[in-house]
């Protein structure tokens, strides 16, 4: 719930382009640090205070929240408040829900399994309730005519893919770190921590490229440094240098610290300002369910490759097939960043941002826009 409506907040604080892109670069930032320094503070918890501690932080840290929401950040409703959508919710749930399960229990049960085969009809079941119901909604939770604009649904499909990337990247490097090279929590912790601090590099510089060259050419850098961290990842052994393992992290640093704030602006841009805040909340929820589902397709894809081995005896060859799918989002992300951000797709824009502009606003569209 926090960072759909963060970004929200941003657009809806920041509406002027450059200035946009430079909160945007900015929150990238934020979104970097804490991705990078999650696992640091992790490791250090669990070696002092043990692994309940992971979860009371979050006390402290939700209690500052509020605070500082309540200080700092103006209310922004709606002149006309949405209505719920508990079936468009219901659905979206099955969905998310089926198709996780059904990617984490495959290679336990084979997708020809009971509970494979159930997971995967409730995930196609919420996903068909999703597309024929809601466009029949005056207010429906996930405004499909978005996806009518070339930008919006690359930017989409870049955060699942390039921020799954990443995701099962920290998830691979977990298993690395103290699987393989037999690192103690702490030590995998500060082993994270120059990615952290080029993560915080590069976020402005995200923002800068950003404002200057639109999303195109920072989500080409994501893409490319994905693609290239994959491949270093290939050649790491329980011996490789420490050089070698610090290179190869800093490259997915860069590459997700390219990916949020390009996405999001790529989403809102060209919306009219009263849906501005909801296309970039859609954006950050794709983010999300890459998280999700980036871990559990290279969670799943490592654990067939494992088989009855152990992480430090299997990781070297059961490591790549993952690795593979890394470099394939990296190159799916740079595709789509070039083909999704050129003048003709931006001409969908146009037109979607026609139909929610009000009648007596509505100005004809140019041809072809």
């Amino acid at each position: 719930m926090l960072t759909p409506v963060a970004m929200s907040i941003v657009i809806n604080v920041f509406t002027e382009p450059r200035e946009r892109a430079r909160a945007m670069g900015l929150w990238g930032i934020s979104q970097g640090i804490s991705i990078a320094l999650g696992p640091i503070i992790g490791g250090v918890l669990i070696d002092t205070l043990g692994w309940r501690s992971i979860f009371w932080i979050n006390v402290p840290v939700g209690i500052i929240a509020i605070a500082l929401v309540r200080v700092f950040v103006p209310e922004s409703r709606a002149e006309r408040p949405r209505r719920q959508d508990p079936v468009g919710q219901v659905a979206v749930l099955a969905a998310l829900t089926g198709f996780t399960f059904a990617i984490i229990e495959y290679p336990h049960t084979g997708w020809l399994s009971g509970p494979t085969l159930t997971a995967l009809v409730i995930g196609v079941s919420g996903l068909a309730a999703v597309v024929i119901y809601e466009p029949r909604r005056s207010q429906p939770l996930i405004e499909l005519r978005f996806f009518r604009s070339l930008p919006f649904s690359g930017a989409f499909i870049v955060a699942i893919f390039a921020v799954g990337a990443y995701s099962g990247f920290m998830f691979l490097a977990s298993l690395y770190l103290q699987g393989s090279r037999a690192m103690t929590p702490t030590d995998a912790a500060l082993t994270l921590i120059p990615m952290a601090l080029i993560m915080m590099i590069s976020g402005p510089l995200a923002g800068r490229a950003l404002g200057a060259y639109g999303p195109r050419a920072p989500l080409v850098i994501a893409g490319s440094a994905l693609f290239a961290g994959a491949l270093m990842f290939l050649d790491l052994r329980p011996s490789s240098s420490l050089p070698h393992v610090i290179a190869t992290f800093v490259f997915f640093g860069v590459g997700a610290s390219f990916t949020a704030s390009p996405t999001t602006n790529a989403a809102a841009s060209g919306m009219p300002n009263s849906q501005a805040g909801v296309a970039a909340g859609l954006a950050s929820t794709a983010r999300l369910m890459g998280n999700a589902i980036g871990v559990a397709v290279i969670g799943s894809v490592f654990n067939s490759g494992l088989g009855s081995a152990s992480v430090q005896a299997g990781f070297t060859s059961a490591v790549r097939p993952g690795l593979w799918v890394i470099a394939g989002c990296g190159l799916v992300t740079i595709v789509l960043a070039i083909a999704t951000n050129s003048a003709s797709a931006r001409a969908t824009t146009n037109r979607v941002r026609y139909l929610f502009e009000e009648p007596n606003t509505r100005t004809t569209p140019r041809h072809g826009g």
